[in-house]
């Protein structure tokens, strides 16, 4: 039973990698709309992902130099209003 349960699974994984092997684009022709299309969701994906990093990291750009601004004013002794802190 065991050696069955192996070669079943052999098959499968051997099956399924040849299928896996491939890209979507690598069924049709290079120059077919659907082709167009998946590349430029690609890339629309990636630019949106850019987006979204390049914003996260602004974010925490901003929360450090709001942070040392804070802590300059803080150590020169001046009110909350005019160190920036509210």
């Amino acid at each position: 039973m065991r050696r069955l349960s192996v070669f079943v699974i052999l098959v499968c994984g051997l099956w399924a990698a040849s299928e896996a092997s491939a890209c979507a684009v690598c069924f049709g022709a290079a120059d077919s709309p659907e082709t167009k299309a998946l590349n430029g969701a690609i890339f629309l994906m990636l630019g949106v992902l850019g987006l979204v990093f390049f914003g996260v990291a602004g974010f925490f750009v901003h929360l450090v130099r709001t942070a040392r601004r804070a802590a300059a004013g803080a150590s020169a002794g001046l009110p909350a209003k005019l160190s920036g802190r509210e």
